[in-house]
């Protein structure tokens, strides 16, 4: 028994392991580029514009310390004047910005939470969005 090979299917042969080939070679590199350019590029960083600085100062346990009051059994004491020792210190505190600064609060006295809403307004457009949650 012989074996007869054509031509045509020697050519078709070839040219479909170098088509394959190629394609993998293709996906191969391609994957490598991406790999490389995620690991410039590390996650949650963005040196491009420094407009992404937040206007808003973070606060912590010291911050509320200093304003917080308390009754007679150490209880702190939550109420609108808190409230406006609170919102004024932040606003005392923001970094330079253009525009109007809005503010909203909600008070869980179940659970003792206060929750402190900032929103930052230029030219009729919302540039920046912060809450505070301070639970006591």
């Amino acid at each position: 028994m012989s074996i007869r090979i054509s031509k045509w299917k020697i050519l078709f042969f070839t040219s479909s392991a170098l088509f394959v080939g190629g394609l993998l070679y293709l996906v191969i590199k391609n994957v490598k580029i991406n790999n490389f350019k995620k690991e410039e590029n590390p996650k949650n960083e963005n040196f491009d514009s420094l407009d992404k600085i937040s206007i808003f100062p973070s606060i912590d346990e010291k911050f509320l310390e200093a304003i917080v009051e308390k009754d007679v059994f150490g209880v702190s004491v939550l109420n609108d004047k808190l409230i406006d020792k609170i919102v004024k210190s932040i606003l005392s505190r923001l970094n330079s910005f253009k525009g109007e600064i809005y503010f909203d609060y909600e008070i869980n006295y179940n659970d003792l939470m206060l929750t402190i809403y900032f929103k930052h307004i230029e030219n009729n457009e919302i540039k920046e969005l912060k809450s505070y949650e301070i639970r006591f």
